[in-house]
């Protein structure tokens, strides 16, 4: 599952409570971005296809296919938000549950449209 902690203690106690507590577990913790680029007043994340083959040299192809993903919640940095998972995870297995889910989109935007509003927010050069 995914959660979000303000301490690494967290993660023991919350292995303890799901019966993972083994000491064995594998994480992946990632640093939490304190000012996110907000649209519409809510975070979103990107998910992009991308295909590397070669290291040296870098040779990267980028599929133009890929879109952003919103939270149903507008943002709050407020640490008594912090366990609002509406607010602060872009997973649709979490906003699916959000009585402000979208259906239709899903709440995703193509990533031609991000880019339209990065353009006429930011200017062209964004």
């Amino acid at each position: 599952g995914i959660f979000i902690i303000s301490k690494l203690s967290q993660i023991k106690k919350w292995s303890a409570k799901n019966g993972e507590a083994s000491g064995k577990d594998q994480y992946v913790v990632s640093r939490y971005i304190d000012h996110p680029l907000l649209v519409g007043g809510r975070k979103f994340d990107l998910r992009l296809y991308v295909l590397v083959t070669g290291y040296n040299p870098l040779r990267a192809y980028v599929h133009k296919q890929g879109f952003a993903r919103f939270c149903t919640a507008k943002y709050s940095s407020a640490a008594s938000d912090l366990d609002n998972v509406m607010m602060h995870l872009t997973n649709v297995a979490v906003q699916k549950h959000s009585e402000d889910y979208n259906e239709d989109h899903g709440g995703k935007w193509h990533i031609k449209n991000l880019r339209l509003w990065l353009q006429a927010t930011y200017g062209q050069e964004a």
